[in-house]
């Protein structure tokens, strides 16, 4: 109700993200829990991946863990905030990959990367929360990031351009706008858009297997 009024999202994002200790933690474990799930489907439809792979708002790294496990020529750097990159070193370590994933601190609203330094960019469950601005800017400094011939892989939740199906992803946009200061649902026209500005190709949206509702595309450089 709180959020219908105001317009305004009713819970700080820096809560589950460094200021309170425990709910960062217990955010993290379950973030890890659910994209180790949603991994197991999602990894095995970008293959064959090789080479560097920079790992954009990685969380605590189970889809690094995930692409390295699946995929034995890949080293990849996964970036998070630096409360949830220390999750992320802690299950990579647990895995025994801490020789093939690199667990930066930083933020992928301002960080910039070594031009032409990746062959693959991931960008997996991040961009809900981004305005339409902010999500070109990160898409092309991805651009600026990846060797010529590379790769960017964006897997969310999409709505078509009615913004209202599927009705669960139209949904998921009330529960990011809850928690993050420009949480919504974008459309895979509107996210093809971004990246063809940003000087990228383009390919046909992919669904995820069911049940899972999340959509990937994929772009080259």
């Amino acid at each position: 109700s709180e959020f219908v009024k105001t317009g305004k999202c009713v819970e700080r994002p820096e809560l589950h993200l460094g200021d309170d200790e425990e709910r960062t933690k217990r955010f993290a474990d379950s973030m890890f829990g659910r994209a180790m799930g949603i991994g197991q489907g999602i990894i095995p439809m970008l293959g064959p991946l090789r080479g560097r792979v920079l790992d954009l708002a990685g969380g605590p790294g189970a889809y690094a863990i995930l692409m390295c496990k699946a995929f034995d020529q890949v080293q990849c750097d996964t970036v998070g905030l630096p409360a949830i990159s220390a999750h992320a070193k802690r299950y990579v370590e647990s895995f025994g990959l801490s020789d093939r994933v690199r667990c930066i601190e930083g933020d992928y609203h301002k960080d910039e990367y070594a031009p032409e330094s990746y062959d693959a960019v991931t960008i997996f469950g991040a961009l809900h929360q981004e305005s339409p601005e902010r999500i070109l800017d990160i898409i092309r400094r991805a651009y600026r990031a990846l060797v010529k011939g590379g790769v960017l892989y964006v897997l969310d939740m999409m709505t078509d351009k009615t913004h209202a199906a599927p009705k669960f992803s139209a949904l998921f946009a009330v529960n990011m706008a809850l928690t993050t200061q420009n949480g919504w649902v974008f459309s895979d026209e509107e996210l093809k858009s971004w990246m063809i500005a940003a000087g990228f190709e383009v390919y046909p949206t992919l669904e995820a297997p069911r049940p899972m509702p999340h959509w990937i595309v994929k772009a080259r450089k």
